[in-house]
C-alpha cells in the first residue's frame, strides 16, 4: 500500500473528496458529484444538511433495499426535526454522512490494508442510522428539564408537596418477531467480539437511572423495523434465496448483515466503563470499531450549544500510513483531550490519535 502523509490542502473534506473519487460505486453506491457539492467546504450548513439526506436515500436505494429506505429514513427525518424542539442539539444527519465517508477511507487506506473485511451493507446501515435514536433521548432530558421547573416553582410557593419526575420507559422495542428478543441477538454478537458487556442489564441500568442512551435506541429500533420487514417477505424465514420485488430476502442476510450491524450501532455510545473488562479490538469486530472511531474523530461541521458555529473543515488534516492514523485538528486541548480519552477508553487503538 502507498503510504498517505499528510499535506497542505485546504481542508479534511477536500481530502475526503479525492480520495473517495476513486472508491468502486457498487460498495458505497454515492453519487460523486453530489458528494463533491456536500464535501465543499463553503457551501452553507443548511444546504450540507439538505444533500446529506439525498444522498443517504441514494445510498440505500442504490443498494435495492427500498422497502427498508422508506422505514429508517422516516427515523431519520423524525431525528432531524428534533433539532425543532431543541436548537442547541448536535447536527446527526450531516454528521452520519461524513461518518460514513470518513469511514470509507479509513477503512479502504487503513483497515483493509492489514487484511480487515467489512461488509458494505453493514457499514451502510450501522454509520447512517447509528443516531435516529436521539430524539427519545433529548425528549427524555427536556421532560427531566420540565419536572425539575415545576419542582422548583413549587417549592418557592413554599408548600409541602411531593416532588414530580419524568421517566421514559421505552416499551416493546427490544421484541421481534416469532418470540425473538433483540437482546439475545445482539449479545450473541457482543459474546463472539469478545466483550464482557451484558446488552441488557446496561439497558435496564440505563432506563432505572432515568437516563436513555440513543445508541440503544437507535440499535432495538432498527433491528425491529428491519425484522417486520423481513417476517412480511419470508414468513418462514427461509435460509434460500427469497426474492420479492427485485429485492432477496433471505434469512441468512438478517443473521449476517442486520444483527451485526445493529450490534455495532448498540455499542457506539456506551459508557467508557462498559469497556474496563475488554475493549473492542479491530479483529473481532471491526464493524463496531470502525464506527466508534469515526463517531469519535469525525468533529468538524458540527455545530453544538458550547460550539453554534461548529469547527470549520480547514482547522482539520488527516495522516495515514500503515502504522498511524493522526487527525490534526485546530480545535482547544481539552475537546482533543476528550476525544483522545473516548477512544482510547473503548478501543485497542493505540495507534489512532488527535493532535
Amino acid at each position: 500500500m502507498s503510504k498517505i502523509k499528510k499535506v497542505d490542502i485546504i481542508s479534511i473534506n477536500t481530502l475526503l473528496c479525492q480520495v473517495i473519487e476513486g472508491y468502486e460505486y457498487y460498495h458505497y453506491s454515492f453519487n460523486y458529484s453530489t458528494m463533491k457539492r456536500f464535501l465543499e467546504p463553503e457551501i452553507e450548513f443548511i444546504d450540507r444538511q439538505s444533500l446529506a439526506k439525498e444522498l443517504i436515500e441514494g445510498i440505500i436505494i442504490n443498494h435495492g433495499k427500498k422497502d427498508i429506505l422508506k422505514s429508517i429514513v422516516k427515523l431519520a427525518d423524525f431525528e432531524q426535526k428534533a433539532q425543532e424542539l431543541k436548537p442547541e442539539l448536535r447536527d446527526h444527519v450531516v454528521h452520519a454522512l461524513l461518518c460514513y465517508v470518513f469511514g470509507a477511507y479509513i477503512y479502504e487506506s487503513f483497515l483493509k490494508p492489514s487484511g480487515i473485511i467489512i461488509n458494505d451493507i453493514q457499514w451502510k446501515i450501522a454509520c447512517l442510522f447509528h443516531d435516529i435514536g436521539y430524539p427519545v433521548e433529548v425528549a427524555n432530558e427536556i421532560g427531566i428539564k420540565y419536572s425539575k421547573t415545576v419542582n422548583s416553582i413549587s417549592n418557592n410557593i413554599g408548600f409541602p408537596v411531593d416532588e414530580v419526575y419524568f421517566k421514559t420507559v421505552p416499551i416493546n422495542f427490544e421484541k421481534l418477531q416469532n418470540n425473538k428478543n433483540s437482546f439475545d441477538l445482539i449479545q450473541k454478537n457482543l459474546d463472539s467480539w469478545g466483550l464482557k458487556i451484558n446488552a441488557k442489564q446496561e439497558y435496564d441500568k440505563n432506563i432505572d437511572s432515568g437516563r436513555v442512551c440513543h445508541g440503544m435506541i437507535s440499535s432495538l429500533s432498527v433491528l425491529r423495523i428491519i425484522d417486520i420487514l423481513y417476517q412480511k417477505n419470508n414468513p418462514e424465514r427461509i435460509f434460500e434465496e427469497k426474492i420479492v420485488d427485485g429485492v432477496d430476502w433471505n434469512q441468512r442476510w438478517f443473521i449476517e448483515d442486520i444483527i451485526p450491524a445493529c450490534s455495532a450501532i448498540f455499542c457506539h455510545n456506551l459508557p467508557p466503563e462498559c469497556f474496563k473488562e475488554s475493549k473492542i479490538n479491530r479483529h473481532n469486530a471491526p464493524l463496531a470499531f470502525l464506527l466508534r472511531v469515526t463517531d469519535c474523530l469525525q468533529e468538524w461541521e458540527r455545530p453544538s450549544k458550547e460550539n453554534p458555529e461548529g469547527y470549520l473543515s480547514t482547522k482539520f488534516n488527516l495522516s495515514i500510513d500503515d502504522e498511524k492514523l493522526i487527525l490534526f485538528a485546530d480545535i482547544p486541548l481539552e475537546r482533543k483531550f476528550k476525544i483522545n480519552s473516548e477512544l482510547q477508553a473503548a478501543l485497542i487503538a493505540e495507534d489512532i490519535v488527535i493532535q
